[in-house]
């Protein structure tokens, strides 16, 4: 499984992006959990976005403001089950 890098700490050369409070890879799974004991399941572009009911992660990037992130945006190859990269959202 691949977790994007960039979503371990801030990365000023993008605009806005999701930076987690964690361990990102620890989240991830248990955003993944979360979304199968939901019913959550990826659209056509093998997005999934899981609300975690609590902070996971900040707004980074140049202009980020740090504000508190409570959902996990998981992408998958389209039609399978592997993560390609996640993010706080």
């Amino acid at each position: 499984l691949f977790y994007g890098q960039n979503s371990l700490s801030v990365c000023l050369s993008k605009e806005n992006h999701g930076v987690f409070e964690g361990d990102g890879v620890d989240i991830t799974n248990r955003a993944w959990d979360r979304a199968q004991d939901l019913g959550i399941t990826p659209n056509s572009n093998g997005e999934i976005i899981v609300p975690m009911g609590e902070q996971v992660g900040v707004s980074g990037g140049s202009l980020g403001k740090g504000a508190p992130l409570s959902r996990v945006r998981i992408i998958v190859e389209p039609g399978t089950n592997n993560v390609i990269t996640s993010m706080p959202y």
